[in-house]
């Protein structure tokens, strides 16, 4: 009989926040992601706080918002065979 093992799928659960965002730093440290400039996070919070980093400056956060809900509308409209 062959020696089986389970491999897990992730390290981290996608629900686990804290956990997800240091697997993304460590990609990051580990140059998984080249020519960063800036990173934006908003939490899902009464208050829906917006974080920027990096050295782009302040607008780009909401140039880098704009552009990541456009690639998710995009994503949405192929799964139904459309396009934007």
């Amino acid at each position: 009989m062959p020696d089986l093992k389970v491999m897990p799928i992730r390290e981290v659960s996608l629900s686990d926040i804290a956990g997800m965002l240091r697997r993304l730093a460590d990609a990051i440290e580990h140059g998984e992601h080249e020519g960063i400039r800036g990173l934006v996070v908003v939490l899902d919070a009464p208050a829906m706080p917006v974080f920027g980093f990096g050295d782009a400056p302040p607008a780009v956060a909401g140039e880098l918002l704009a552009c990541a809900h456009l690639k998710m509308i995009r994503a949405r409209l192929g799964a139904y065979g459309l396009e934007l």
